[in-house]
């Protein structure tokens, strides 16, 4: 029993030197960020004490249209990211749909939901770095809402989203056999169930969607969020959201991820809900983490 102790005490040491070693990587990147700024101003005061008048204004000038231009940069970059990561998302979980109905139900539910879950949470790892992590029109929206998105931004992020799932969608259409497309997938396209009717299915969407985005903005959002566990945290929630939504809406909670496979596959039956469901409970959330459940987080200006 001792030496169990000793080897408990041993993991415990491990995990908190661990944590300290993240907690000082990331105070460094902070740091930096911190210094590059106080540089930047630095230069910028320089010059106006250096070049007094007309030269002053002109140099001053031209530094604030290089930082503009490396903000263009930034933002495309980040553009760029939401289509790439739509595309991912759209591309497996609808692919998984689509095998799911080659292969007579197999691996079925958990399968599609995992699908779902993992890519997000990869979304989340490989891309959401410097881009806000949202490949959700929905969490776009809720982030414009509450004042921490631009308009302009928000437009630009949505039809990155929108695109993206329509090209995925459009790949999935042009790479799979005939027989997956023939086999009652429907391209992937999220369908409320036989036994719903379509109030049901918009309540069903805007809930799960309210969970999802309550997520988001207390993990990544929030200036106590565990930000480090956010695929995690993400990627979980959309798992179990569609074991338990799946059979009955599809479980989209993204309307870019219901409007590919709808686009290709022209099936507009019912497509209302998977945009009205999700945009009520997720502007629903981003209103209750703001005013009720937030410590903190930057705002958009």
């Amino acid at each position: 029993r001792a030496r169990e102790l000793q080897r408990l005490q041993e993991a415990r040491d491990l995990l908190a030197r661990r944590r300290a070693e993240q907690n000082r990587q990331a105070i460094d990147r902070l740091g930096e960020a911190a210094e590059e700024l106080v540089r930047d101003q630095q230069q910028v005061a320089e010059t106006v004490r250096r070049f007094p008048g007309p030269e002053s204004d002109k140099r001053a000038e031209a530094f604030g249209r290089a930082m503009e231009q490396k903000s263009k940069v930034f933002e495309g970059l980040n553009v760029r990211k939401k289509f790439v990561g739509s595309f991912c998302f759209t591309f497996v979980g609808a692919g998984a749909i689509c095998t799911t109905a080659l292969t007579h139900g197999e691996p079925g539910l958990v399968g599609i939901a995992l699908a779902h879950g993992l890519m997000m949470a990869i979304n989340i790892a490989a891309l959401g770095q410097y881009s806000g992590g949202h490949f959700n029109p929905v969490v776009t929206i809720a982030l414009w809402s509450t004042g921490r998105c631009g308009t302009a931004q928000a437009v630009r992020y949505v039809a990155a989203q929108l695109l993206g799932s329509a090209a995925a969608a459009f790949a999935l259409r042009a790479l799979l056999p005939a027989e997956v497309l023939g086999a009652g997938s429907a391209l992937g396209a999220t369908l409320p169930g036989a036994a719903m009717t379509a109030g049901q299915a918009v309540w069903i969407e805007g809930i799960l969607t309210f969970i999802l985005v309550l997520v988001v903005f207390t993990v990544t959002v929030s200036s106590g969020g565990a930000r480090n566990l956010a695929p995690f945290a993400i990627g979980l929630t959309i798992g179990v959201d569609i074991l338990v939504g799946g059979p009955l809406t599809g479980a989209s909670m993204n309307p870019a991820r219901s409007f590919g496979p709808q686009l290709v596959g022209q099936n507009w039956q019912d497509a209302w809900i998977y945009y009205v469901g999700p945009l009520l409970g997720g502007v629903a959330a981003g209103w209750v983490c703001d005013r009720l459940l937030l410590s903190g987080g930057a705002k958009h200006r």
